[in-house]
C-alpha cells in the first residue's frame, strides 16, 4: 500500500510530526498496549455498540475490529476503507453520518 500511495505516507507523517511523541512516551504506550488486554470485558457490554475501524490502520489490522464486534453483544461495525486511525478527520462527512444514525 506504501509504495502505490506516497501521498499516504508523506500525510501521516506529517500527521506524527505535528505533535511528537518521544521514545520513552512511545515506549511506555506500546508497553501499555501490549500488557492489557480488555477482551474478557466486551461480553459485559450490554448496550448497543458501533465499533468503527480503519482498514488502512497499519498498528490493528481490520480482523482485531471483527474479533471486538464478534465478542461484543449487539455490536455495529463499520469499516472506513481509505482511513486509517483519525477516520473523524480523514473522513468527517462519513463519520459523522455514521455516527449520528447510530445515535439517533
Amino acid at each position: 500500500m506504501l509504495d502505490e500511495n506516497p501521498e499516504f505516507m508523506k500525510k501521516k507523517i506529517d500527521d506524527i510530526l505535528i505533535i511528537p511523541t518521544g521514545p520513552t512516551t512511545f515506549k511506555a504506550q506500546m508497553d501499555a498496549w501490549m500488557r492489557y488486554n480488555s477482551c474478557r470485558k466486551l461480553k459485559t457490554i450490554n448496550l448497543p455498540t458501533l465499533i468503527l475501524h480503519g482498514k488502512q490502520y497499519i498498528l490493528v489490522p481490520p480482523s482485531n475490529g471483527e474479533l471486538i464486534a464478534e465478542k461484543t453483544p449487539n455490536a455495529e461495525i463499520i469499516y472506513f476503507d481509505e482511513n486509517a486511525h483519525f477516520i473523524h478527520t480523514e473522513e468527517p462527512d462519513k463519520f459523522l453520518e455514521v455516527v449520528l444514525r447510530f445515535l439517533l
